[in-house]
């Protein structure tokens, strides 16, 4: 806001709980408002509200023109930046299957390194992603090749961090060429560090009021309509995806040592602070749904405790009164200031929840059935791995059992990693983006491990 007799400030709009960003709905709320109107029902927006900021006001709307480019450079790049970066994950795919198989016997260690850092740098990406938010790469004669030069040095900045507290590991901890050191334990540790990297920069982002989220090409697009604030999809599913290599990585070192309910407690720290910034935070009923079932599971598995159907029922109850206790401390609190919980709770108590259910269950399937066919290999893959986990006896699962049989909690945490993405498939709008995003993390960290079992299955 800026003008005579005007307090120089922003209008701020609960319905994008931005100071910064109003939907066009909000003024006509506040239109009618002001004329002494009730707004309908059917008029989503909220009152936008003045709120007092003594800063330059051509700082604040340089600010605003500044959010409106990047936005717009991101809708630009967003297609070739996931054309590239699938095909790419694809071709690295097949090259590590490759590895070892084909090619001089004296030459492998090499090309597994390469493909290994390859990997560790793939992994690393999402997290690129979100910190160029933070330059001006969309203010260059052409968005992409600002958006490629400038993700590709953070990327390698973040890459060489990861290598350097790999070596500062390996001289504080020497540990043998058994199970505790070698290239299994590099590389769990630069994997748990990556994922560490990311789960950390996007919890701390969201503290911070969710600026990388909301402008990232992996973010909200809020341009195009998508969310405002908290995660969407595709950051749920990243943070998720995340959460689950660290907590596996942290809890692999106990597990083999027989520290089980050190492990457990590690897991149910890291799990427990993931639900809370996912779920207030981030502001999503559905992934907070998708994560009490998953955490749980991990946390017992990593105890020892032998999970019954007694105790998968257990987990189904607390999964349910969990979200309903959260969703219902969020409604009572005033309804501009309510999340996607609290509004649920309230269509729960209205009658009206089932409905939404069906509407989210019906938007999946038409995105399955819609023109983009790629969108169906979504529930296919993710029943692929479904199905190799579940049956470790099978052809596929005994490919990948010296690489789970490595890491003593990557098993589990996998496990948990499917439960939440299956969960946050089924039950967010457009959830097909969720497997696909996370598959972002996902395969290059099982490539790292892979090359690191396989380097020290060479060594012994």
């Amino acid at each position: 806001m800026h003008g005579a007799d005007v307090e120089p400030g922003w209008l701020h709009s609960d319905s994008t709980t931005r100071d910064e960003m109003a939907q066009v709905a909000d003024v006509t709320h506040t239109t009618l408002a002001l004329a002494g109107l009730t707004p309908p029902d059917r008029v989503t927006g909220r009152m936008l509200v003045p709120v007092p900021d003594d800063g330059d006001y051509e700082d604040r709307r340089a600010s605003l023109v500044d959010d409106d480019a990047q936005l717009r450079a991101a809708d630009e790049v967003i297609p070739p930046f996931f054309r590239g970066f699938g095909l790419g994950l694809v071709g690295l795919l097949v090259v590590a299957g490759l590895v070892g198989a084909v090619g001089p016997r004296s030459r492998r260690p090499v090309v597994r390194r390469a493909v290994g850092v390859v990997a560790l740098a793939a992994m690393a990406v999402p997290a690129s992603t979100y910190l160029l938010t933070l330059t001006r790469w969309f203010d260059t004669p052409s968005a992409m090749g600002g958006f490629v030069l400038r993700l590709a040095v953070i990327d390698l900045a973040l890459l060489a961090l990861v290598l350097v507290v790999v070596l500062l590991v390996q001289r504080r901890w020497p540990g043998d060429e058994g199970a505790s050191g070698g290239p299994r334990r590099s590389a769990l540790v630069a994997v748990g560090t990556v994922a560490g990297v990311t789960w950390g920069l996007l919890a701390v982002d969201l503290l911070l009021g969710g600026r990388m989220t909301m402008l990232s090409v992996l973010g909200l697009l809020p341009l195009d309509g998508g969310r405002f604030h908290g995660f969407g999809n595709v950051p749920f599913a990243i943070f998720v995806a995340a959460a689950f290599f660290l907590m596996a990585a942290l809890a692999s070192p106990f597990v083999a040592a027989g520290r089980r309910r050190t492990a457990a407690l590690v897991v149910a720290v890291v799990g427990g602070a993931t639900f809370v910034v996912d779920a207030w935070l981030g502001a999503d009923g559905g992934g907070a749904l998708a994560l009490i079932p998953s955490v749980g599971y991990l946390v017992l598995a990593v105890a020892g405790v032998r999970l019954g159907w007694g105790k998968v029922l257990a987990i189904g109850v607390a999964t349910v009164v969990g979200f309903l206790a959260m969703a219902g401390l969020d409604w009572l609190r005033p309804e501009e200031s309510r999340t996607h919980l609290g509004r649920f709770f309230g269509s729960l108590l209205a009658g009206d929840a089932w409905g939404i259910l069906v509407r989210k269950l019906e938007t999946n399937v038409d995105l399955l059935l819609g023109p983009e066919r790629t969108a169906l290999l979504v529930p296919v893959v993710l029943v692929a791995v479904i199905w190799v986990l579940a049956r470790p006896d099978s052809a596929a699962g005994q490919r990948i059992q010296p690489v789970l049989a490595a890491y003593p909690a990557l098993r589990v945490g996998l496990i948990g990693l499917v439960v939440a993405l299956t969960v946050g498939f089924l039950l967010n709008d457009s959830g097909t983006a969720i497997p696909a995003a996370a598959a972002l993390v996902l395969g290059p960290a099982l490539v790292v491990l892979w090359i690191g079992s396989a380097r020290q299955g060479a060594r012994s």
